[in-house]
């Protein structure tokens, strides 16, 4: 074999060491492999999700949700704090209840996003961390029991 590309699902479960030991080469994508010396390929998850919320706070938008990934993935956390970072350059507080965590599966986008469009202080705007939380939260938005003004979704 030539070599191996993964994605691993895992920084700390994800174990290549016995590809290495064969002196097979491995590129690591999405995530990088901290405990390994490996070629990595990476999105700039945190600027992504920055320009994002940038975007939508220049259009207007103040109360902007964010639904990303589990605590602890790397992918996640960078997408919160550049989500995070473009409202503290703004002047503006993240409400945290509007900052939302779930499973990177459609069903999560759509819990999280039923919980939040049917609250009260429903956000103006959503950042969605990936594209089947994205499908997710437009089910939940297009809803009918979701009251209030459409929320826009600005998926990453």
């Amino acid at each position: 074999m030539a070599g191996v590309v993964i994605s691993p699902a895992s920084q700390q479960q994800t174990d290549v060491g016995e590809i290495l030991s064969h002196g097979i080469p491995v590129v690591a994508i999405d995530r990088d492999l901290h405990d390994r010396c490996v070629d990595t390929v990476l999105a700039d998850n945190e600027g992504g999700a920055y320009r994002a919320t940038r975007h939508l706070l220049g259009q207007g938008f103040s109360r902007i949700g964010c639904i990303t990934g589990p605590a602890e993935r790397t992918t996640a956390d960078d997408r919160l704090t550049g989500h995070v970072r473009a409202h503290r350059e703004v002047g503006l507080r993240v409400d945290e209840a509007l900052a939302r965590r779930s499973n990177f599966r459609q069903r999560g986008g759509l819990h999280v996003g039923v919980t939040s469009c049917s609250s009260a202080d429903r956000p103006d705007a959503l950042l969605v961390a990936n594209n089947l939380m994205t499908v997710g939260a437009l089910e939940a938005v297009a809803q009918p029991s979701s009251v209030g003004p459409p929320v826009d979704v600005a998926p990453e």
